[in-house]
């Protein structure tokens, strides 16, 4: 305990609230697998937006997202809902989760998806959430796994896993679509700031579901917009 202008700090709490979050997560890495497969199954959110309009998107997100609300507040009271939710799915609920109040984060991923499309343009949305499944799982499994050194609320080992796993996909949506390089540029960045997000989602208390998304398509829709000043905008191509 130290006393700084007449406040007492405890240093114990500081130090807990900085340990990564793997050394203090109660679900174990088995089940970790297992949330981050059914994590897996949002890739259907980037995937089909793909082919569909914004109108249909929204629309469609909107009424999922409306339901996984009700679902997500009917489980934190005592009733059928959350007696059958739980007995399918609830070993994949972390203890938070299981809070008043507090949206789980299939939940959030949900809200993020009518968010992102509401707010950004589709290319920003879609690699945005290719990103956040795929990079968010490797973070969580590197992590869970190997995290040893701290890094803002986690563990430098997931953080890297991040990163590298985000870079990955980025270059293969820059392939894939053959955008210009002011796309990747921009993304590698974003991936970056998501990283940080991720990281210390924790500590700032925001879902990396939503914050994670949010980084990167911010980050595309600055970088096409200074990439715009030389001709070169790429935020509208898809």
């Amino acid at each position: 305990m130290l006393k700084f202008d007449g406040v007492k700090i405890n240093l114990k709490d500081i130090n807990e609230k900085l340990e990564p979050v793997e050394k203090y997560d109660e679900v174990p890495f088995s089940v970790e697998i297992w949330r981050k497969l059914f994590h897996l199954v949002s890739l259907s959110i980037p995937v089909i937006y793909t082919f569909v309009t914004r109108e249909f998107a929204l629309v469609v997100l909107s009424i999922i997202t409306i339901l996984a609300i009700f679902i997500d507040l009917m489980i934190k009271k005592d009733n059928i809902v959350r007696v059958i939710i739980y007995k399918i799915f609830g070993k994949l609920f972390r203890k938070y989760e299981r809070q008043n109040f507090v949206f789980n984060g299939a939940t959030w991923m949900l809200i993020s998806a009518t968010l992102n499309v509401i707010l950004f343009p589709k290319l920003a949305t879609i690699t945005s959430f290719y990103v956040l499944v795929i990079s968010d799982a490797c973070a969580a499994l590197f992590g869970k796994r190997f995290g040893r050194t701290r890094f803002l609320n986690k563990s430098l080992e997931g953080f890297l896993a991040f990163i590298l796993s985000g870079f990955v996909v980025v270059t293969l949506v820059w392939l894939g679509f053959g955008l210009p390089l002011g796309f990747l540029l921009s993304a590698y960045v974003g991936v970056i700031l998501a990283g940080i997000v991720e990281s210390s989602s924790a500590f700032l208390r925001i879902d990396d579901n939503l914050g994670v998304p949010l980084a990167i398509s911010l980050s595309l829709v600055v970088g096409s917009a200074i990439a715009k000043a030389n001709g070169l905008g790429f935020i509208n191509l898809l």
